[in-house]
């Protein structure tokens, strides 16, 4: 019996394992945009198409819409870049107009600053969600250490 419950403490600690992975990723995720919002250019733009990418796999994929922005740099290049951030559903409509932030050292590193904000809430989420889910793991792993003390 006792042999039984040692193993179902693989479960908590499974939580604990996802729940410092998610942590750490969302929570060190965030300062990398908040630099890159500091030291980025404002430049006015429009969103000219989205590209559909299939995310996850099999029955648990999805499609992500990854906005293209067309934009003239301070240095008047004109730019068309395929952002890093997917959305589902898309991210607004062909010919919308967006502010864009973009790397004077390279414009093709680029965010759209109207759906900017949400990457921040999700990150800073997906940070909260991560210590959240390894202190379940650990109360539960806490608990069936207990349980298992007393059998």
């Amino acid at each position: 019996m006792r042999e039984v419950l040692f193993q179902f403490l693989l479960v908590p600690a499974g939580f604990v394992v996802a729940g410092i992975f998610f942590a750490v990723w969302g929570f060190r995720r965030r300062p990398i945009d908040e630099s890159f919002v500091k030291s980025a250019t404002r430049v006015s733009g429009v969103l000219t198409d989205v590209r559909w990418r299939s995310v996850g796999v099999g029955a648990e994929s999805s499609f992500i819409g990854f906005p293209v922005v067309r934009f003239t740099t301070t240095e008047g290049e004109v730019a068309e870049v395929e952002t890093n951030q997917g959305r589902s559903p898309a991210p607004g409509r062909m010919g919308q107009a967006v502010t864009i932030l973009y790397d004077p050292a390279d414009p093709t590193r680029v965010l759209v600053e109207d759906f900017f904000g949400q990457g921040r809430i999700i990150f800073g989420c997906m940070g909260a969600f991560g210590v959240l889910f390894a202190l379940f793991g650990l109360g539960t792993g806490a608990a069936l250490a207990l349980l298992i003390a007393t059998v």
